[in-house]
């Protein structure tokens, strides 16, 4: 498996990864919930659904788990609208790599089903490729028609059209994905350019909510 470890970006915010845990440890659903057979992105887990100018580190579970679909929603919309609103050369360029993963929301989905036990999984998630999105930071209430639906992202030259060497290390195969997601020492290492310590993993984490809403009242 791929080893990604560093800053990799002439970018003024960029995301890498640093994937070689070799301790795993799979998610359980809480007993508290509400529905315990429904996984539902991103409230069950909570996690950091905004990947971009943060001197951060997410190691959590359910931020791995956000970041992996946010990579895959982005591709897998962009290769259903064929690149539609985006440059003739850009999409030239990366369709080809979308179509190699076209299904990696499918592997997503087997991955959690074959070892979180559930039965249902509702995303709950869009990324910026979404004709919908809208910067949450603007108006959080843009979704009232889709209700609990929230807008994330990763940050230009994060995404996976800029950094298919690592949206490969996640999406590889069903091995690759399972060791991403459960490797308890991943983290998601965010950062700006603007800050001294861009090139260092060790900075402080944030993980930014959890929706206690989801859990019973007992």
């Amino acid at each position: 498996m791929k080893i990604r470890n560093g800053f990799v970006s002439n970018s003024s915010s960029s995301s890498f990864i640093i994937n070689n845990s070799d301790v795993f440890v799979v998610q359980h659903m809480d007993k508290r919930l509400r529905d315990t057979k429904t996984l539902y992105v991103p409230h069950t887990f909570g996690g950091q659904i905004e990947f971009g100018r943060q001197r951060a580190n997410y190691k959590d579970f359910g931020s791995r788990l956000n970041f992996a679909y946010l990579l895959a929603h982005s591709l897998t919309t962009m290769l259903e609208s064929d690149g539609d609103k985006y440059d003739k050369d850009f999409w030239k360029r990366v369709k080809p790599f979308a179509e190699k993963y076209s299904q990696c929301i499918n592997m997503l989905e087997e991955v959690l089903f074959e070892h979180l036990k559930v039965d249902k999984i509702e995303w709950k998630l869009i990324s910026e490729a979404h004709p919908n999105w809208v910067d949450i930071s603007d108006n959080n209430d843009q979704y009232s028609d889709e209700p609990l639906t929230l807008a994330g992202y990763i940050d230009h030259q994060s995404n996976w059209y800029d950094r298919q060497d690592m949206f490969e290390e996640i999406f590889e195969n069903k091995d690759a994905l399972f060791n991403w997601l459960f490797g308890v020492d991943n983290v998601i290492c965010n950062r700006s350019d603007e800050y001294e310590d861009a090139n260092s993993p060790e900075v402080d984490h944030r993980n930014d909510y959890l929706n206690y809403d989801w859990f019973k009242d007992n």
